[in-house]
């Protein structure tokens, strides 16, 4: 189990559905979901940042927003532009007639540019952050850029940023209640930011991919199903494991961006030759 979902974390858009190793005894059912839309349209500085975990009808777990001021010039939160609606799961999850709770299992970001080759420019820093660096804070583009993993001259090619869930992962959340603040800040997001785009760049468009694990509703004549097989290998290997492999939460064209160039390998229970990555 800890291998498959090794490969799931790892490629969520084309490895096969499976559990998680977050623990509990709880039934639940998979899904998979998909979303695409265009951001940054005239936008020459901006930033994306989407919260897999949180999804809610009450806060903003995927916003964007952009300036065309300099990129030190602070964004307000209450001017951010909440995408409710556009982030994968969205209508399913938050409609209040299928799913009482919901954890995130796997969750990935897909970019690419809009803009030909000559109109090409700018930089682009992305990676996974901690909610609670920005959640609700005013911020600018270069504040955000430093918490980021990696920084590049915006690709031509396609450029995706794979979710690495925290300790609060899997914790459930009913997406129809109130989502506060301080639990939204133990969850971890994606989060994309750009600057020196062109007065006139296309923007880009934005591919988001969502495997969740949900409890279905009262009403839905579906049963709620039996205890959970559970991995032999726990969260917290799995989470060493990822520290081992960093590296691969970040591709350019399918290639892996070097995050370090020593990853400080460890020997644990879940090895390589186990996971088979």
């Amino acid at each position: 189990m800890a291998k498959a979902y090794a490969r799931l974390l790892l490629d969520p858009c084309r490895a096969p559905l499976t559990y998680p190793v977050y623990g509990g005894s709880e039934g639940t059912y998979l899904a998979k979901f998909e979303s695409y839309f265009t951001v940054g349209a005239a936008v020459q500085n901006g930033y994306l940042w989407w919260s897999p975990g949180t999804n809610s009808t009450t806060v903003k777990s995927c916003l964007v927003t952009g300036t065309n001021a300099a990129s030190g010039t602070s964004i307000t939160w209450a001017s951010t532009l909440d995408l409710a609606g556009s982030e994968p799961g969205a209508v399913f999850l938050r409609t209040g007639t299928q799913v009482s709770a919901y954890r995130a299992v796997a969750a990935c970001a897909e970019v690419m540019t809009l803009d030909t080759e000559l109109n090409r420019q700018g930089i682009v820093a992305c990676g996974t952050v901690s909610n609670g660096a920005l959640y609700g804070l005013d911020s600018s583009v270069d504040q955000l850029s430093t918490l980021c993993n990696v920084a590049t001259r915006t690709p031509s090619e396609k450029l995706e940023v794979v979710w690495q869930p925290g300790e609060a992962a899997a914790m459930f959340v009913d997406p129809t209640e109130a989502v506060a603040a301080q639990q939204v800040d133990r969850h971890n997001g994606i989060l994309l930011a750009w600057s020196g785009f062109g007065a006139a760049t296309a923007g880009m468009r934005v591919k988001l991919t969502l495997v969740v694990e949900w409890k279905p509703r009262r009403g839905t004549g579906l049963t709620s199903p039996g205890y959970a097989v559970q991995s032999r290998s726990s969260f917290a290997e799995l989470v060493r494991y990822m520290a081992d492999n960093s590296e691969k939460f970040i591709r350019i064209g399918g290639r892996i961006v070097n995050l370090l160039s020593y990853t400080g390998r460890r020997r644990t229970g879940l090895s390589e030759h186990a996971i088979g990555l």
